[in-house]
């Protein structure tokens, strides 16, 4: 761990002295403005609170000596040497972070949103420091999402997910509403879902040798089902009678009925032969605690290497290939969407736009010219 020495100089500049490492050097020609001063063997930067908090971030994982002129501005704590005392950074994170859950636990925010936005909020206090958090301004939060987009290259989805999570924090935690509200929403990208073809789906469980895995990946497929909601279901959640399957507070804190095909039965009855679960319908290696999702998405990974297929396809796909197969074969869209769980139609409208029903009666006008002429040989 190096030694990074903060000064205030002469002139509104900042002056930093740093041991010659490569790696130091690398992070401190990244800031704008920043110059080499030969004769003093030291680098400076332009005087700013701003610069100050930028300094401490770039460094948080080395021993950084402040001045005392720097140590009332950047409102830190340090030790009697005058370094900055690294377990502020994770004792306030923490609280942050728990003050956090616990809002999100009262609003009724499920466990995959709630680990999603504390995720995106301890990125974002790593990146502004959590000792000047309630003092960040909107400047600050723009410079971050640029971050996110520029050095992070993150999705528009994830870009999204951090706007709202940065709202929540800054709204319901900090008590500063007017913050985020000029904040702009990315551009949603419109894109197509990737499915199986039916030859596909048959070469793919062909594959699938475990009955375990065999059983999840069945169900998945004929039902339409999220692999989260999947390791989630109960043996009385299968209602054998009906050909039904009753899936619990899914997306949204929604139930729902979707179908239980008659093969997906088949496979299903051979499973609970074999392995007689007693809570979870696919218990998983912890007693009393479910298949995780991960395992899912490590069988279906497995099986689609071993079948061949190239797509860059997810277990998830399944549920996209169901409803574009069901649309295929005429299905009403609304029917569809109650057993997709949509709340709206335009979601499940997605679907027609995959579906070869209306697209493969079309004919190229390729294949409408009757001949060619060969190609001459060299």
């Amino acid at each position: 761990m190096a030694r990074v020495k903060i000064e205030a100089g002469k002139y509104g500049k900042v002056i930093i002295r740093v041991p010659y490492n490569l790696e130091l050097i690398s992070k401190i020609k990244t800031v704008e403005g920043q110059e080499w001063n030969a004769e003093g063997k030291f680098w400076t930067v332009p005087f700013s609170k701003n610069m100050l908090n930028l300094l401490l971030r770039l460094f948080k994982h080395e021993t950084v000596e402040l001045c005392p002129k720097l140590q009332a501005m950047a409102e830190v704590s340090v030790n009697s040497e005058g370094c900055v005392k690294k377990a502020d950074y994770g004792q306030r994170c923490e609280k942050t972070l728990e003050e956090l859950d616990n809002e999100m636990k009262i609003c009724g925010y499920s466990q995959k949103t709630r680990k999603a936005y504390k995720w995106q909020i301890k990125k974002f206090i790593s990146y502004c420091l959590d000792n000047s958090l309630r003092r960040v301004g909107e400047d600050e939060v723009r410079k971050y999402l640029l971050h996110m987009v520029n050095e992070r290259c993150v999705s528009t989805a994830c870009l999204d997910q951090a706007i709202s999570a940065l709202k929540f924090l800054f709204v319901r935690i900090l008590g500063q509403p007017g913050m985020i509200l000029s904040i702009p929403r990315p551009r949603k990208e419109h894109r197509l879902p990737l499915v199986f073809s039916q030859q596909e789906i048959s070469r793919l469980f062909r594959e699938i040798k475990n009955i375990k895995h065999r059983a999840i990946l069945f169900l998945i497929y004929s039902a339409g089902l999220r692999v989260g909601e999947a390791v989630r279901l109960r043996i009385e959640d299968m209602d054998t009678d009906r050909k039904m399957i009753y899936i619990r507070k899914a997306k949204g804190k929604k139930d729902r009925y979707t179908i239980l095909s008659q093969v997906a039965l088949e496979a299903l009855r051979l499973y609970l032969e074999l392995y007689r679960p007693e809570k979870w319908l696919f218990p998983g290696a912890q007693p009393g605690r479910h298949l995780t999702e991960r395992s899912v998405q490590k069988a279906f990974e497995d099986a689609r290497a071993k079948a061949g297929i190239m797509k860059e396809v997810s277990v998830h796909s399944l549920r996209h290939s169901f409803a574009t197969h069901l649309s295929e074969g005429e299905t009403d869209l609304r029917y569809i969407q109650e057993l997709l769980g949509h709340n709206s139609s335009k979601t499940t409208e997605i679907y027609t736009h995959v579906s070869r029903r209306d697209l493969g009666r079309i004919q190229s006008p390729l294949d409408r010219i009757n001949s060619f002429d060969a190609p001459e040989e060299d």
